[in-house]
């Protein structure tokens, strides 16, 4: 199942169509395609939950997402795909 987060307002969304979702990957300027667990492999023995959100931020930082300094710990978890 494909998300996406709109850039400009950081809401995460899961269109279900295939036509839909097709035009989310078109929009790059707008929305940006999340992936599964992507910061799953630079997290190192770790539960997720235990991360702090200084920790979260520079997993985020390394992949190159973008997101309001003010996030909190949700909002940078499902940036990362955890949620």
């Amino acid at each position: 199942m494909a998300k996406f987060i709109n850039i400009t307002t950081g809401v995460t969304e899961t269109p279900h169509n295939n036509s839909v979702i097709e035009q989310y990957r078109k929009k790059t300027e707008l929305y940006k395609e999340l992936q599964e667990n992507i910061a799953s492999d630079n997290i190192p023995h770790k539960n997720i939950s235990e991360c702090t959100l200084k920790e979260l931020k520079e997993q985020a930082d390394m992949l190159g997402l973008e997101y309001n300094k003010r996030a909190k710990k949700d909002e940078i978890l499902a940036l990362l795909g955890y949620k």
